[in-house]
């Protein structure tokens, strides 16, 4: 509901009202549904705001701030804006979480586990020379890579086939 809502209204004041709900909320899951729901806006500013707030540990508990930053990733609209704001941060996240954090260990995976094109998985393997410690992140970077570079490969074998199909399908 809070997701749907998110995206058909789309306005700063619905978001800022669900922000005050869940800063409000002792339920842990509706203050969980509420994150899901405001990190569904399609509006790149708003989720940076979004970000923002989350990093401030008097609006987030930090072990829910990792979960923020993924639901946002999980949104068509936020999947490059959260990559960008990672790799710009990166020494912040790492600072505040360490190395040895396994959620932050994941994040890069649950952020780059659907990207299909070069042009991302040459961003990763920049991101992961120009910061090669990975602590408990080592097996995931291997699998976002090796994830990634199957979904180039699927996406090459696969895409003329399903664009034939699309095409000769009576969409109305």
């Amino acid at each position: 509901v809070y997701r749907w809502g998110v995206i058909q209204e789309g306005s700063q004041a619905t978001w800022d009202v669900m922000w005050e709900r869940a800063l409000a909320e002792t339920s842990a899951t509706q203050t969980d549904n509420l994150y899901y729901g405001m990190a569904n806006s399609q509006n790149s500013d708003i989720l940076l705001k979004y970000i923002m707030l989350a990093q401030d540990e008097a609006n987030v508990r930090s072990q829910n701030f990792m979960t923020i930053l993924q639901y946002i990733s999980y949104n068509p609209a936020g999947t490059d804006l959260v990559w960008d704001w990672v790799r710009s941060h990166w020494e912040w996240l790492v600072d505040r979480f360490t190395l040895n954090d396994r959620y932050l260990g994941q994040l890069v995976f649950n952020i780059c586990k659907y990207f299909t094109t070069t042009k991302k998985l040459t961003e990763m393997e920049a991101f992961f020379i120009q910061y090669p410690e990975a602590g408990a992140g080592e097996i995931y970077r291997q699998q976002a890579l090796e994830t990634v570079q199957f979904n180039i490969r699927w996406v090459q074998n696969n895409a003329d086939v399903i664009l034939s199909w699309l095409n000769s399908q009576k969409l109305s």
